[in-house]
């Protein structure tokens, strides 16, 4: 009996774990996102990646951005960039990227031995009123040569 189980638990980890049976983007998570915090999803040609978007409170205006990348190329520099336009319809026509850093200072993404990367950006949102709206957009780019390896859809959010 408890062999039984452990086979059917072996199963389902291989079955998640194996790339070539598992797809992130299959997955339909319901997480809660509010007006005023995002959980993004990256998603490149075999790799991917998140994104948790959250506001501080209004006084401090200041977005923090947790940033992970999974199965990129190991030993690597990657940048993460944001575009928004004020056309709030979900659709991110936007091509003015912005590259995301620590208030001022650029950040990179530098992935481990197994292409793994996570950092954490700060975007200061002073200059906008309580309750603008927008349509946001991210891209993950390679450093070396500028090519977009993980992007995400366009996603709404008001500034607090």
């Amino acid at each position: 009996m408890k062999s039984n189980l452990y086979l059917h638990c072996f199963t389902l980890l291989t079955m998640f774990c194996n790339p070539y049976h598992f797809n992130i983007h299959d997955i339909n998570i319901q997480r809660p996102n509010t007006e005023y915090d995002l959980d993004v999803d990256l998603a490149g040609v075999n790799s991917y990646g998140h994104i948790s978007y959250k506001q501080n409170s209004e006084s401090q205006k200041i977005a923090t951005l947790d940033t992970h990348v999974y199965k990129l190329k190991p030993h690597h520099i990657y940048r993460l960039e944001s575009a928004f336009d004020s056309t709030v319809n979900t659709i991110c026509e936007s091509k003015n990227w912005l590259i995301l850093g620590r208030g001022e200072k650029p950040q990179q993404i530098i992935t481990n031995d197994r292409g793994e990367g996570s950092a954490t950006f700060i975007r200061k949102l002073t200059l906008f009123p309580h309750g603008k709206k927008f349509d946001i957009h991210f891209q993950v780019i390679d450093q070396e040569n500028l090519a977009v390896v993980l992007s995400s859809k366009c996603y709404q959010f008001t500034v607090k």
